[in-house]
């Protein structure tokens, strides 16, 4: 697994960006010599790269698998019509997480799409660079993690968030608002979160940002709570949260996007991100807790079973 990345706020840099990060991978091809690469798009650089360096090599290696994420089917990405084409074309096999995002692939490639949903793997150990001053906002060791009686004690909401566009943010800090006896935990980077929506929340005691955690505190934070709420504004979209909500089998809160509906059809309460439904749902919850455990618990076995299965398919094209 190879992973390269430059971060910027000014928008002008990217163009440079990208002609840096295609160069390493034109450097990286050259050195590691694969006969498959499977690359994870956006950006459609990467597939371009691949596609440059069969060109300069007069090579026909190596096959390329695009991973296509929910944003490549987007803004800005969604400009690029006859170059994902062109790239679709050219590659083996094409990825993507439902058929709601199949859909938007032309139908003369459908051949070679594979649906296949993030695995139930167990959190990865992860670094961040960029956490000087994103420190966690609560001490993980004072969270109880004996919670089976969610409904006899304060529930506990971890909220696994990116604070990306997509998010009800302020929907999230309403509804803290309004349930004083319920806490919340809100993982990653609030940094990026409106000042106005930070100052909000603090007065609100069961309201918590901890801040971006590293894996072991991560894993602790979203083991030891009662529910987990992963919520976006974005159809079409598998939140991977979601799926790490299965692995530790907690009952989950999302949005009610079919295609969520369909992925998460167990142990799981569909809400329309307003402050309303989401308050209805925690209620929910409460009275319904062990079933919902239960169910997630199936749930998990289901998809360990379907990922698999077409990873043994995958496996076999290559």
């Amino acid at each position: 697994l190879f992973m390269e990345g430059y971060r910027s706020k000014v928008k002008i840099f990217s163009l440079l960006k990208y002609i840096k990060l295609s160069i390493n991978t034109l450097n990286l091809l050259k050195k590691e010599k694969p006969n498959v690469v499977i690359c994870q798009l956006p950006p459609l650089f990467l597939g371009y790269s691949i596609l440059v360096y069969k060109l300069l090599t007069l090579s026909k290696k190596p096959d390329i698998i695009l991973d296509l994420h929910s944003a490549s089917f987007f803004k800005p990405w969604s400009y690029f019509g006859f170059f994902n084409n062109y790239l679709f074309k050219k590659s083996l096999q094409l990825i993507v997480t439902n058929k709601q995002l199949m859909s938007e692939i032309d139908r003369k490639h459908h051949n070679k799409v594979l649906i296949l949903e993030d695995a139930i793997f167990d959190v990865q150990e992860t670094k961040n660079k960029n956490n000087k001053n994103n420190k966690s906002s609560i001490k993980l060791t004072n969270i109880d993690d004996s919670n089976d009686t969610a409904a006899d004690q304060g529930l506990k909401v971890g909220i696994i968030c990116s604070f990306a566009p997509d998010e009800p943010i302020s929907e999230i800090i309403a509804t803290a608002k309004q349930i004083p006896d319920v806490k919340f935990f809100v993982s990653g980077d609030h940094n990026r979160v409106n000042k106005n929506l930070s100052d909000a929340h603090q007065s609100l005691s069961n309201l918590l940002f901890t801040g971006f955690l590293d894996h072991t505190d991560y894993k602790k934070l979203i083991s030891s709570m009662d529910v987990l709420m992963v919520l976006t504004k974005r159809n079409k979209t598998l939140l991977s949260g979601c799926y790490e909500a299965v692995m530790v089998e907690k009952p989950l809160i999302t949005s009610n996007f079919e295609v969520l509906q369909e992925a998460f059809n167990k142990g799981t309460i569909f809400v329309d991100n307003s402050v309303e439904e989401i308050v209805n749902a925690i209620d929910k919850v409460k009275n319904n807790y062990l079933k919902l455990k239960e169910e997630n618990k199936y749930l998990k076995e289901e998809k360990n079973n379907e990922w698999n299965k077409k990873i043994s398919f995958l496996q076999s094209i290559i």
